[in-house]
Formats: C-alpha cells, structure tokens, sequence
C-alpha cells in the first residue's frame, strides 16, 4: 500500500513551512528590541548618558507638570520650551505612554521598539516585490545589524530614531499601491523632526517620473515644512528667528544665512571628504554594493545624504536615523532587479557577511567599539555599561535630594537628576542660578570631557559662602544653599612658609593634619612644590586597612577644585578640606598613602594606578574617633 499524506495535513505542513521566515524575523525583532533596551537602560543606569536624555526627560517630566515641553537651556538659567529647538511634535504621541509610566525606560524601549519595526518592514517590502520569503529574512536581518543603526539606538534618546519605520512604511505603500496610507507614514514622518522635509524632497525627486502626482506634491510638503511648518512651530515655542537646525549642530553659528549656510557645507564637504569622517560612506558601499547599480535611482536619496553628513563630520551619530530608510528602500529595489537565479546567493554573501563584518568590527559601531573594550580592560569608552560601587553611591546621593527641588550638575549626572522631576536643572553650574543643590563627580567622567571648568565651577561655589558642603565621598562632591556661613568650607591654597630646601620630587608632603568632625573629617595637608613643566596633577589620598584591604579614596578638593598644581609657584603651600567616612569606619589603623597623579588630558577612572607618578606620603593616620554617620550607599 502507498503511504499517502491527506490533502488537508499537505496544506497545513505547506503552510507551517511558509510561515518560518515569518517566525524567525519576529524572533529577530523581539531579539533585537529586548537586546539593545538591555543595553541603552545599562548605559543610563551607570551614568553614561549624554545631554540629551536628561533634556527629553526633564521636558517630558515638566508636560506632566503643567509646563508644556519646557527644559533648561544648555549653559542658560532659565526654561523654554524644547521645541524652539527643534520641532519634535512626535513627542506628544508617547507622552500617553510616558504618563503611565513615568521614567527614562519608557522613552528607551519606545526608542529601540520603534527602530526594531523598521526590520519588519524591510521584511514586508521585500516579500511583496519578491515574492521571496528567505531573501525577505535576509534583508531584515541586514536591517537589524547595520553597523549604522546601533549608534542611534543607544546614544541617549533622540526622536530621530522614530523616523525610519514611517519613511520606510511610506516606500512600501508606494509599492503596494495604498495611497493614503502612504500619506499617513509622510505625515508620521514629518511629525518627528523638522529635518523630513530632506527625505521628502528627495524622494518627490526621485519618483516624479513614476508616480508624477506623489512626486510633486511631495516637493511641496518639502517646502511648506522648511519655509511655514518649522517656523511657525519653533516661533509660537519662542524663538525670536528661524534656525537651520542642521547648520547650528553643525557649525554652531545661527546668524549664517542660506547661502553661507551651504558654501559653508562645501567648504567643510571638501575638507572631510579624504578623512575619518568619511568612513561612513565607504562603509554603506561595502554593505549595499551592487544595489547602487541595479537601482541607480536611490543615489538620488542617498547620494545628498551622504555629502551632507560627510560635511557636517557626523561619525556614529543619531542623526544617521534618516540616512537609514533611503539605505534599505535602495537596497531592497536593488535587490529586486537581480536574476531571481543568483539573488538569494548574493544577499548572503555580498550584503548579509559585510553587514555583520561591520557590525562586529567596525570602529564607528557601538559594538565594535565594545569589542575592543573587552579585549582591553584597562580601557572605558564612553559607551561603558557596568553599573560601579561609584554608581551605587551617586544613586544615594540623588536619593537625599528632595524631589523637584532646582538642582544643576555635570553633564553625566544630569538624566538621573531630571528622572525624578525635578524643576530646574543646568549642567553648566554657577552661583547666580536658582539652584539649591549642585552635584560634581570629579572621578568616574567620560573621556573626552574637559577637567578644569568643572573644577573652577566647584571652588567658585565653596568659596561664594552661599553653599555648605553637604556631602564629599569617593570624588562626589554635594552642595546645599544655605543662608548661613557652613560649618567647614575650602579656604583655597595659601603659601604656608617660605623654606628653601633642596627637593629631588616635584611635589614633599611636609605634614599632616586629621580632625574628627561630626560626620566627616577635615584633612590639612602642608606641601612643598618644587617648578616642573608636567600637567593635570592631582593628589589622591588611600585610607587602607591592611588586614581586609578596605580602602577609603579621598580626592584632595582643594588642591583640585581651588587651583592648578601646575602653574603653583616654588614654594609651601597649606590645604584643608573636608571628606565624609562611613558609619562604624575608623581611620584608626589604616595606612594613609598619598600619590600623584597627571596624565595630559581628563581622566576616566581617575584613581587608577597608572596614572600615579610618584608616592608623597606613606604612614599610620593619626586619628582616634569612630564616625556614626551611615553614607547612603554603604
């Protein structure tokens, strides 16, 4: 007898096999949005956020305050609405979400779901132009490890990343035949940021010859946005004139005009064109390849794009958000105009390899960059996702501060402060602000942040008389306004004697002084500075217990915050100031070191031992109390 399978079991394994494609780019997608919402609340956990988070949050947090979009101005002292800034009306459609969920996750997860959905479109392009299901999941996964689309995942927030699904939804209703719905993804598009009107005035050119009607209104959507839209938006939020965003992020000069706006934009195109901010480029003609020529129409979307970013020297940027839709629509057409003979072949070998080659080693990628970490320890970027003992006590001193309280801080600080809505917050600090508490962290900073206005800032503070020392630990420094003269405070560096003994360091420690206050204990220090030509110095003292090896780390305030060491003058100099010491602690037993350090530039991981130069002081401390304050953290 012949083993028959039944019609009805023929049809439902046909269709299981039809549908595995389809099942596996949703596991990719739920793969992709659970992976980089992991890493982006990471990154936002351990205080490596930039700017930008702490602006959306504290705009978000403010809306549901009753202060419509309102934020503090980089380096200002007083509010405005964001969107004098740029025109992010998408803002409004995840505020429901926001508002039920209160906090810098939400806006993480919306973020990299919305970037994930792009995935699923390219997918559903793909298979209605190709009827092909498996080079449909290639592409997608494509998608999904482009090495230009970690960047916009996980540098803060920004709402650049939700314009890539509405402008590659608008392509695949285009080629589906579904005119308003082709509209409504424009529309969705626009909504997002003043910068659409590139990718729609492109497109009206670049399809004006097939779909002639859609290509010319397209071009006048283009113009109302740039020429109506965007200004009437950014002057009912306050701004006094139109700004072109992308020249003001650029060259950080809004009074250019169009025209020096754009020779500007040549001048600076000519100059990066042969250098590392070009890498991008080379980098989109290694993945997308023979597409470029099977579909030369998409050079009208990416060509333009491309020089613009090249000009603006925008490497691993957010901004690469609108670069990412004409990318795919260009590489899925292209794709489609290959012999259906070789076409699943290519897309594994010549797109899908370069795609994850470059996801995985390329310099301008997050991972890659990560990579490189790993192998390296000693090594922090800016994109550093461990939550540190540092961590934990900086979350501490944020939860002593009373909610919605004006605070300013460093730029590091900054989101978490703005996550518990609080009404003012600056991270340029100075007196004459309608703050009550400031915020410093001189030892975990990121790379490429400059040491000495955030030090300057901090002696101006202490020195003012108008703030106590609230709390100092680990190399966080809390300021409290207050009305009366605090109890300590820094009185700056002063000549202590003028002995002229023959020195072979640059910098003897001549004495030591520990007195027992309260909570803390105030540390005298007598030096002596012989001249020398080395740079960013630091004295750091270690508190070691020998038996557990418990070390309690004090940055020398003072001599930090109050002046250079470098450009001291020969002779002796005098320090005080004060430390907190956790409850139970005693210093009674510990060996007291003190080194310095210097490295020619800002220092991540401040305390770390390469960075010492020599040992100034080895001995017993010299102090009898036990502290009875617990420092929250510990």
């Amino acid at each position: 007898m012949t083993n028959r399978v039944p019609s009805i079991f023929q049809g439902k394994i046909a269709l299981s096999k039809s549908n595995l494609p389809l099942v596996f780019v949703l596991f990719l997608f739920i793969v992709y949005s659970a992976f980089f919402t992991f890493m982006s609340i990471q990154k936002y956990r351990a205080f490596n956020c930039d700017l930008d988070l702490g602006n959306m949050l504290q705009a978000f947090y403010n809306t549901l305050d009753g202060r419509f979009m309102e934020m503090t101005w980089n380096g200002g002292d007083t509010n405005g609405c964001m969107w004098a800034g740029h025109t992010e009306i998408i803002f409004l459609l995840l505020m429901p979400f926001f508002a039920l969920f209160p906090s810098a996750v939400t806006l993480l997860l919306l973020q990299t779901i919305a970037i994930a959905a792009g995935g699923i479109v390219v997918y559903l392009t793909t298979r209605h132009l190709m009827r092909d299901e498996y080079t449909a999941l290639i592409l997608a996964a494509c998608y999904w490890l482009h090495p230009l689309l970690a960047p916009i995942n996980l540098i803060d927030f920004h709402s650049d990343a939700f314009i890539i699904a509405p402008h590659l939804f608008a392509w695949y209703f285009l080629r589906t035949g579904r005119s308003r719905m082709f509209w409504g993804a424009i529309v969705l598009g626009i909504l997002v940021k003043e910068h659409a009107f590139l990718f729609n005035g492109l497109l009206g050119v670049m399809i004006i010859r097939t779909h002639r009607r859609f290509g010319i209104v397209l071009l006048f959507v283009a113009l109302f946005q740039f020429f109506i839209l965007t200004p009437a938006i950014e002057f009912l939020a306050g701004t006094n004139q139109y700004q072109l965003q992308l020249e003001q992020h650029v060259f950080g000069n809004v009074k250019m005009t169009a025209f020096q706006t754009l020779w500007a934009y040549i001048d600076h195109f000519r100059h990066n064109l042969f250098s590392s901010h070009a890498l991008f480029a080379l980098l989109i003609l290694f993945t997308i390849n023979r597409a470029f020529i099977a579909f030369p129409h998409g050079l009208i979307l990416v060509v333009p794009l491309v020089m613009l970013f090249i000009s603006a020297g925008s490497v691993q940027s957010h901004r690469h958000a609108i670069l990412s839709a004409p990318l795919f629509i260009t590489l899925v057409e292209g794709v489609a105009r290959i012999n259906v003979k070789y076409r699943l072949r290519y897309v594994t070998a010549s797109v899908l390899l370069p795609t994850l080659l470059g996801f995985l080693l390329y310099p301008g990628s997050l991972i890659g960059s990560n990579i490189r970490e790993m192998l390296s320890p000693d090594y922090r970027n800016v994109f550093h996702y461990r939550y540190t003992p540092h961590d934990a006590i900086t979350d501490s001193l944020i939860a002593l501060i009373p909610p919605k309280v004006p605070i300013a801080a460093d730029a590091s600080l900054r989101t978490k402060l703005v996550d518990r809505q609080y009404s003012f917050i600056n991270p340029y600090p100075t007196d004459s602000m309608r703050a009550d508490y400031y915020m410093f962290d001189f030892f975990e900073k990121r790379e490429y942040d400059d040491a000495w206005p955030a030090r300057a800032r901090a002696a101006a503070l202490l020195r003012s008389g108008n703030f106590t020392l609230e709390s100092f630990y680990d190399g966080l420094l809390l300021l409290k306004r207050a009305k009366d003269c605090p109890t300590f405070n820094i009185t700056g560096i002063q000549p202590y004697a003028d002995i002229a003994k023959p020195r072979r360091q640059e910098y003897a420690i001549e004495k030591i002084s520990l007195v027992p206050e309260e909570n803390g204990c105030i540390m005298h220090t007598w030096f002596f500075k012989r001249p020398a030509d080395t740079l960013h110095h630091a004295f750091i003292s270690f508190f070691i217990d020998i038996g557990s090896g418990d070390t309690l780390k004090v940055l020398h305030l003072a001599t930090y915050t109050a002046c250079r060491l470098e450009q001291l003058s020969t002779g002796n100099y005098h320090e005080q100031f004060y430390f907190d010491i956790p409850e139970g602690c005693t210093l009674n037993g510990r060996r007291h070191e003190i080194w310095l350090y210097k490295k020619p530039g800002y220092l991540p991981f401040f305390a770390r031992k390469q960075y010492r130069t020599a040992e100034l002081w080895n001995k017993p401390a010299v102090i009898t109390a036990t502290f009875s304050r617990k420092h929250p953290g510990l």
